[in-house]
């Protein structure tokens, strides 16, 4: 697994990981594995630690799934985004007062390295 964490201003933070399995199939099961768990959250609240967190805008296919949770207490929404690309699997998040596309756009941009 290789991973980095990016910030920018107090408000933005970036994470982007890959994990290597040993097979497409092996890669493409771990996404459709985590699938359901993350659809059974969407609308609903979740907590973590300190905060509190609302599941939103869950979207999947057999082999990504995307979700947005927006975290009330400190104004910032987070975007995540789990792919599988090949033997890998793609994980970015981007977390900001206002999410759009930045971490499918960046997990695209990873894909298409590999």
């Amino acid at each position: 697994m290789r991973a980095q964490s990016l910030e920018g201003d107090s408000a933005t933070l970036g994470i982007q990981a890959v994990f290597e399995y040993g097979s497409p199939d092996a890669a493409r099961r771990l996404v459709s594995t985590l699938i359901p768990a993350w659809q059974t959250c969407n609308g609903k609240d979740a907590s973590g630690g300190q905060y509190q967190y609302k599941v939103r805008d869950v979207v999947a296919d057999q082999t990504s799934m995307s979700a947005v949770y927006d975290v009330p207490q400190i104004g910032i929404s987070c975007a995540n985004v789990l792919e599988a690309a090949f033997v890998y699997v793609i994980r970015t998040a981007v977390c900001k007062e206002s999410v759009s596309h930045e971490a499918q756009t960046i997990a695209d941009r990873m894909a298409t390295k590999i």
